[in-house]
């Protein structure tokens, strides 16, 4: 299959926000056969997905021959942007807006690398059908107005057939989902399927990966004990360092079956969908935050 770039770029280097999942892989490759960049330049960010997840980044891109820049963003993650969002009690329509958050993080640092290399542009993977798109451009816009943002996935109407089949050619195949439909994950919250859910009744029990059913969780209550200093936690049980208080909460709401959402949402370009969520920690917090 011939694909055609809307404009040439020849000679010129791009950041692109990089995961190592299925489509922010290909556009590495996109960008330099298709749009015709001379340079790519990878960005990963830890928001604590996981190791697995960072180590299938690092390989995939071995393969194709590229450096990532990385970044450890955990403790910036909470501090700035989990810890405002409890603050705010942050909430759309019932999500935690954790993928919202981590998007607008990692664009920041796409945005920080290219002015650190004298990139004019930044590439992203995200589809035309959700909001990941705005979040990830329109703060990379509001942080540098002269960088130009170039979505391939989007723009060359790329289907999941078609991106398997190039990725292929380079030896990379889709890795095992964790469940039937797989989903983002980051230390506030785990999107689950992001869109595929297209009716009310259909259950998925194998894709939570940190909550218990409720029907399955221990008959005796368990008792957390959380600090609050200005609007943020400080302290849950013994547990004070701030990245290590958002993943105990997880494990311990998890086995109590707390943090399990399941609604219909609102996006920017008019569509509903129905989403699944998992985010104990952030069930807990925005709960009991003063």
């Amino acid at each position: 299959m011939e694909l055609k770039a809307p404009a040439r770029y020849d000679g010129e280097t791009v950041v692109s926000a990089y995961s190592g999942g299925l489509d922010s892989t290909l556009v590495t490759i996109l960008l330099k056969e298709v749009y015709g960049f001379k340079e790519v330049i990878p960005v990963l960010l830890d928001v604590g997905q996981g190791e697995e997840e960072i180590q299938v980044a690092f390989e995939r891109a071995e393969k194709l021959n590229l450096k990532p820049i990385f970044f450890d963003a955990k403790e910036e993650f909470v501090k700035e942007y989990v810890f405002r969002c409890i603050k705010a009690n942050g909430s759309y329509e019932g999500y935690p807006i954790g993928t919202s958050m981590s998007r607008v993080l990692i664009a920041s640092k796409c945005v920080e690398v290219a002015k650190k290399y004298g990139a004019k542009y930044i590439a992203h993977g995200c589809t035309g059908k959700g909001n990941d798109q705005f979040r990830m451009e329109i703060t990379a816009k509001y942080l540098d107005p002269e960088v130009s943002v170039i979505a391939p996935v989007r723009e060359l109407n790329l289907t999941r057939a078609v991106e398997e089949e190039y990725l292929r050619k380079y030896g990379i195949t889709p890795k095992p989902r964790k469940g039937k439909l797989g989903g983002d994950i980051n230390l506030w919250s785990h999107s689950i399927g992001s869109g595929q859910v297209e009716d009310l009744e259909s259950q998925y029990p194998e894709d939570y990966i940190w909550t218990v059913p409720p029907e399955e969780a221990p008959e005796k209550p368990r008792e957390v004990v959380i600090e609050f200093k200005s609007g943020v936690p400080v302290r849950v049980d013994d547990v004070k360092d701030p990245v290590e208080m958002i993943l105990y909460l997880n494990r311990v709401g998890g086995e109590n079956g707390v943090g399990r959402i399941d609604i219909l949402e609102d996006g920017i370009i008019g569509l509903k969908s129905r989403e699944l969520y998992e985010a104990p920690a952030a069930t807990i917090l925005l709960k009991t935050h003063l």
